[in-house]
């Protein structure tokens, strides 16, 4: 018997790289929360027919049914954690986490994944990340997280970032082998949250909120490829793309370069989509 679609909702929209990437592994949008103008202005032109809300903070309204979605898709905003700035974390005024995880808590999907910068995971010696995993699973989620480069899907740039996949204890779920491996990608290690240097306080900080420190599945991504992509990472790649390739003179160039930076590669997303799918029971 075919599967439903699933639907999902998008916090921090941005141009819709995590949209694209989970409507092109079957799933259907249903709304997005962004409130910079001009990424809106890209959601409404590729997505004209899915609902807009301005700003996560007055999100949702009060008519809550109206937003139960499958699944929401979140990208909260990476200056708190930025090399480039303080990394002041959740002391940061714009840090959006808490935001992002009131609203799950309100709709309460069945599913909800989330993509950072690999430095989420170094923030404050690791305790922010699990206060994080530790919040989740004290609203009913299970928890794991997998670092996946852009490199793997085909891209010429390492462009790391880590996923959360999390579902509700009601959901059924296949939990990864026992390398800890995501499928076509290669093996990673297994740890709780707390026992490794990026993840210190992770197992304390889950006793009192969960009282089970199986809430949380740590899970470190040392990925290589996905299967028929003729790229793999490489040392030399840079970090992240020069996405510079945007000429002078071309309408709103700067905006399109910030767009372009804080994106969600579409291909990524699709895969991690996917994944999810092929979990969920």
């Amino acid at each position: 018997m075919e599967r439903k679609p699933l639907t999902f909702g998008s916090l921090f929209a941005g141009i819709g790289g995590f949209d694209l990437g989970l409507e092109r592994a079957g799933m259907v949008c249903k709304w997005q929360v962004e409130i910079d103008q001009y990424a809106s202005s890209v959601l409404a032109k590729r997505w004209p027919g899915v609902t807009r809300w301005g700003d996560v903070l007055t999100f949702p309204p009060d008519d809550h049914d109206d937003w139960n979605v499958d699944v929401i898709c979140a990208g909260p905003p990476c200056q708190p954690i930025s090399q480039a700035g303080h990394r002041k974390g959740k002391d940061d005024e714009r840090w959006m986490w808490g935001e992002c995880l009131r609203v799950i808590a309100t709709l309460k999907p069945k599913l909800f994944v989330a993509e950072n910068p690999t430095m989420l995971l170094r923030n404050d010696a690791g305790r922010t990340f699990s206060g994080i995993l530790a919040a989740l699973a004290a609203i009913g989620y299970e928890s794991e997280w997998h670092v996946i480069p852009a490199a793997s899907v085909g891209a010429p740039h390492q462009r790391g970032r880590v996923f959360v996949m999390a579902h509700a204890d009601e959901q059924r779920w296949r939990w990864c082998d026992e390398t800890g491996a995501l499928q076509g990608l290669g093996a990673s290690g297994d740890q709780f949250a707390g026992s490794g240097s990026e993840g210190s306080g992770g197992r304390q900080a889950m006793a009192p909120a969960a009282g089970n420190y199986g809430h949380v599945r740590r899970r470190r991504q040392a990925a290589q490829r996905v299967p028929g992509l003729p790229r793999t990472p490489r040392l030399d790649w840079p970090p992240e793309p020069n996405v510079g390739r945007v000429v002078d003179g071309f309408p709103s160039r700067v905006d399109r370069l910030r767009c372009l930076g804080n994106a969600v590669v579409p291909q990524v997303a699709e895969f991690v989509a996917r994944e999810m799918l092929a979990r969920i029971q």
